[in-house]
């Protein structure tokens, strides 16, 4: 942001049509524009005066502040490195607490673990599993976060009754229920007869219903799919028995038959919720046991990730507080409060509740003072950061909050203008989610988008206009890839090294097939392939490098380290160390580079040997040592290598030295990947948000998440209630709030699928490349391929595509990038223009105040001196009360030295000193004058700065210097035109001075100093010397000496003064 602003004002300075572009955007907004190169390098040199005073960073990294601002107040260490809530350093940290946990060294928790294993064997009821620490792990990971949220004793795990009403339980057995005959699935089987159609349902019937009878804690759900079941389902609650409808004709149950069914869905539904239940109670106790180790971890650690600051600084952080009712409360808000004036909040639709809660109070001022200001921006149709937390809702329930303040409330605006992308590709945008409401998939409504969703999305949405009219049209096309075809041309044969012919998955052939045409790379264009995950990323790479390997490619994600036999290797040299009985690990060493150096160490003398370098040096200081002894890697090797050695290095930063959790945290720990200007770049959607790229090609899975059932959170929360649901078919037939919330979950699914799709088309400012997979002959669901294929309907029928792809789509220019042709390579280069090489001497630094007589320093003894100490607290203590003073004939000073005793760290004694000097030194009027207002001559104004720094670049003798110092008191009078006039500098010195001999020669010593700073002080004003006045005053005697800014140098102009300056 804070770059685009400079290069905006620097565009306006140098160029005259940029100047007229930045004024008329200016304009926009309703401002006075300037119109003079010279107006916009004074707003560039206010901007960068005043930078230090902006605070331009993520809300994270704000938060982090505030935490390092306060870290005794909120008990975290002072310099608090926090831990990315989704990186290898919180999963090393996750698996160390679990390790922790169950470590058999710690027979003092022999109980507390049998306890955990007791409700970890609840939270899976039902469910056996022997991968125990890797089901905990990931248990964690998933719902820890949630349970912070939800595991408060307001909140009810698990709780029949506070799920389902009483009477809406209607699956539970009755004492009253009879068993159903024995003979009820024979009976169905024959009911409709014995053969063709009526006996297959009957078949069907009977078999479902012996596996409802059969069904137990220990069983999946006898899941069925077929029509007759499903309508079974759908009618469990009815008395009556349902007709079905079985190819074209309709049977009913005879009601006996139809109560035995009842009783046998009754059962296997009790079975099913029951279960759930049963494993919602247990999850909350793991979780709650968890935080607890967690919760210790933190405080024994001190490791922080920035979801933990962002609830340290939150109303429901733990105590002290900053809940505006309690006792101990923590006024960290007012103290920001004092501080922050302006606020501007971009991206705010992933604002988190926790984040926001940071910020609440603080706004809450903000609002209610009329000189400053609160400023958000947010694209509710760019919220795709719903899974971690972002809630888009806030955005306008903040703006509804604050509508009642009159004046004050929240003014809303909206940009329908896109300045990224070319007109066809906003004519994409807009053909895809224009009155999205009124589509209806082809396989019906039912299998499409919720209406909570599209209605959410319809209200963010507004139809865009493309700014770039006049740049061209851009293009847009809809390639669609036969999802059985695997490989390019698939071979029976092996190719000429001996190996398989390769394959791809075929839409990362055809993202290969428009790369090729396009050529990208070679004619200076960015370009972009967009997926969804990770793994998705390192498949397209791995598939582009081999299918195009002259065209550079690069995966931006997050990735595991362990890839590479370098560190493999010096994990098993880890291993080994810490288990020599391993001989797995034994084996790797005994065949890799640094078998030669282990065998002449000794194998059997190596564990102990790695054990103390480990102890004294730290992993990273000692596998680096080894790692040196692996020769020449290759460029891949050497960068894991390099990774390895900086996860080693945080991992030695934890002070642990324990191998297993060394192990853990190097294969838990994650790089990302940063591409290199010229290069085609591969990243998930979430990573491209808030970037542009010429070309941005997205292929689509041939099986996604579909609009019907896409991925929602496991756990369910109601109004007090946290639900574990069971499969979809027993939550369906149990009904209730349960399946309420799962609907609104997967309605905001939905949403967040439309916002990701709408992230992933605005992304592309020259062209786009949509890549879907051929439509089935038998479709069960919908996706957004089929959102696109049926909204992007052409008036023409399909063509060929690059690669020999169906082209369903196509808009706009599709020989575009022909206007940007490569260079020739035979066109001969024009050779540079010599470069000129100076050398430049280093620029010293001078501070004229910390100069003697004539130029000498002072001694370096007196710095070690018992006496110079006090002489030094004396002299910062009666600064800082003349500092207090603005103008003498204003000020209270009694109010004065109360506030600054209070403010002060000094010796009660030395203050009193200090104030009977100060108050002897105000009752000379000659002090008095120099401290009030000047008399003005006519129109004008005049300031007084105190305690003012100044850097100031100088020549002396020939040679640059960087003159640094401070202004004690400069008073500055201006004329009516705003032009200074004059300027008198005061600087106070507390020397231990007592005649006037003492006074004339501590001023010789003072001189230098003092006509620097009056220089200094003319030349930073624009005032010639004459206009500029330095002046001495010796706080001890109350006497003033003056000095003149023309005065040459070691030429003093001045003297004591007697009745004023």
């Amino acid at each position: 942001i804070f770059d685009k602003i400079v290069e905006h004002l620097c565009a306006a300075v140098t160029e005259d049509v940029k100047r007229a572009q930045t004024a008329a955007m200016i304009a926009k907004e309703g401002l006075a524009a300037p119109s003079r190169e010279d107006d916009y390098l004074r707003l560039l040199r206010s901007l960068l005066d005043h930078g230090h005073r902006l605070r331009i960073g993520t809300l994270d990294s704000f938060i982090l502040g505030v935490v390092r601002a306060f870290p005794l107040e909120l008990g975290v260490p002072p310099e608090t490195q926090p831990m990315d809530n989704d990186g290898g350093e919180a999963a090393a940290a996750r698996l160390s607490i679990l390790t922790r946990l169950f470590d058999p060294r710690s027979s003092r928790e022999e109980s507390r673990q049998e306890a955990f294993l007791s409700d970890f064997r609840m939270s899976q009821h039902g469910r056996e599993t022997k991968k125990l620490l890797s089901v905990l792990d990931q248990l964690v990971k998933d719902y820890h976060v949630f349970y912070r949220t939800h595991g408060a004793q307001t909140w009810h795990w698990g709780d029949p009754d506070r799920i389902w009403p009483r009477a809406d339980r209607w699956w539970e057995p009755d004492p009253d229920d009879a068993p159903p005959p024995d003979t009820v699935a024979e009976s169905l089987r024959t009911v409709f007869g014995e053969t063709g159609r009526p006996g297959q349902l009957g078949e069907s019937l009977s078999t479902f219903t012996i596996a409802l009878l059969s069904h137990a804690i220990d069983k999946p759900w006898p899941q069925r799919n077929d029509k007759a079941s499903r309508l079974i389902l759908e009618n469990v609650k009815n008395h009556r028995p349902p007709t079905l409808s079985y190819y074209r004709q309709e049977y009913v149950l005879p009601q006996t038959l139809w109560n035995g069914v009842r009783v046998a869905l009754r059962h296997a539904i009790n079975v099913e919720i029951g279960r759930a239940l049963t494993q919602t109670q247990g999850l909350r106790t793991v979780l709650g046991r968890y935080d607890e180790h967690y919760a210790a971890a933190q405080t024994h650690d001190g490791h922080f990730t920035f979801e933990d600051l962002s609830r340290l600084l939150g109303s429901g952080g733990p105590s002290p507080s900053r809940v505006p009712d309690a006792e101990n409360r923590l006024y960290i808000d007012y103290r920001l409060d004092g501080r922050l004036d302006h606020w501007l909040m971009d991206e705010f639709q992933d604002t988190s509740d926790t984040q926001w809660e940071t910020l609440a109070n603080l706004v809450d001022e903000v609002i209610q003072d009329d000189a400053r200001s609160f400023f958000f921006v947010g694209d509710i149709k760019q919220s795709i950061y719903g899974w971690r937390g972002g809630n888009y809702r806030l955005f306008n329930n903040i703006r509804e909050k604050y509508q009642s303040c009159g004046a004050r409330a929240i003014v809303s605006e909206s940009i329908q203008t896109c300045h990224r992308s070319l007109p066809a590709i906003i004519d994409a945008v807009n053909q895809t989610f224009d009155h999205l409401e009124s589509w209806t998939p082809s396989l019906g409504g039912q299998a499409g988008l919720r209406p909570e969703a599209v209605e959410a999305f319809a209200r963010a949405w507004t139809r865009h206009e493309s700014a770039r009219t006049h740049e061209g049209t851009g293009f847009v096309s809809l390639l669609e890839y036969d999802p059985k075809k695997t490989g390019a041309e698939e071979s029976a044969e092996a190719d000429d090294n001996g190996e398989d012919g390769t394959e791809y998955p075929a839409q990362f052939e055809a993202v290969a097939a428009i790369l090729k045409q396009v050529e990208p790379i070679q004619r200076g264009l960015t370009a972009a392939v967009l997926v969804r995950s990770n793994q998705a990323g390192r498949a397209c790479v791995d598939a582009l490098r081999r299918l195009l390997p002259d065209v550079p490619c690069v995966h931006e994600g997050k990735g595991g380290i362990t890839d590479n036999p370098v560190v493999t290797l010096l994990l098993a040299l880890v291993q080994y160390a810490a288990h020599p009985g391993d001989t797995v690990a034994l084996r790797h060493l005994q065949m890799s580079p640094l078998g030669g150096t282990c065998s002449e160490i000794g194998y059997g003398a190596l564990p102990a040997l790695l054990l103390q370098a480990f102890q004294a040096r730290g992993f990273a200081a000692t596998l680096r040592e080894w790692g040196g002894g692996l020769g020449r890697l290759d460029p891949f090797s050497q960068r894991r290598l390099s990774e390895f050695l900086a996860g080693a290095e945080s991992f030695d930063a934890l002070g642990v030295c324990d191998p297993d959790r060394f192990a853990d945290h190097v294969n838990a720990y994650q790089t990302r990947a940063n591409a290199a200007a010229g290069s085609v770049r591969v990243m998930t959607v979430h990573q491209a948000k808030g970037l542009g790229f010429d070309l941005v090609v997205i292929p689509f899975a041939t099986r996604p998440a579909s609009f019907e059932k896409p991925k929602i959170p496991r756990l369910l929360a109601g109004g007090d209630w946290v639900f574990n649901p069971p499969c979809q078919q027993a939550l369906e037939a149990a009904d209730g709030a349960p399946l309420q919330a799962c609907d609104a979950a997967r309605a905001d699914a939905n949403f967040a699928q439309l916002c990701v799709l709408y992230v992933a088309m605005t992304r592309a400012q020259r062209a786009m490349a949509l890549i879907v997979p051929k439509k089935a002959k038998d479709p069960k669901s919908v996706s957004e391929a089929d959102l696109l294929r049926e909204r992007l309907r052409p008036d023409t029928a399909p063509g060929v595509g690059p690669g020999g792809f169906t082209q369903l789509y196509a808009r706009g220019d599709p020989d575009w990038f022909w206007r940007h042709q490569a260079p020739a390579a035979n066109a001969q280069e024009n050779p540079a223009a010599p470069f000129r090489i100076g050398f430049t001497a280093e620029i010293t630094t001078r501070e004229p105040s910390k100069e003697h007589v004539d130029g000498q320093p002072f001694p370096a003894q007196w710095l070690f001196n018992a006496e110079a100490g006090d002489v030094r607290a004396f002299g910062s203590a009666i600064h800082r009360l003349f500092q207090k003073i603005e103008w003498f004939e204003d000020t209270d000073m009694e109010r004065l030295i109360a506030e600054w005793r209070q403010e002060s760290a000094e010796s009660a004694t030395l203050l009193a000193d200090v104030e009977r000097q100060f108050r002897a030194c105000l009752k000379k009027g000659e002090v008095q004058n120099a401290l009030s207002r000047p008399a003005l001559a006519g129109a004008g104004a005049v300031d007084v700065w105190r305690e003012v720094p100044f850097n100031l670049l100088v020549k002396t003798g020939g040679q640059k210097q960087l003159m640094s110092g401070r202004f004690d008191r400069l008073v500055v009078v201006w004329d009516a035109a705003g032009h200074p006039v004059r300027a008198t500098i005061t600087d106070f010195k507390s020397n231990r001075i007592a005649t006037d001999p003492q006074v004339q020669e501590a001023a010789r010593g003072y001189a230098g100093q003092m006509l620097d700073y009056a220089r200094a002080a003319a030349q930073l004003l624009g005032l010639s010397p004459e206009h500029v006045t330095a002046t001495l005053l010796f706080t001890r005697l109350g006497r003033l000496y003056a000095f003149s800014a023309c005065a040459g140098p070691g030429v003093l102009h001045g003297g004591v003064g007697r009745g004023g300056v």
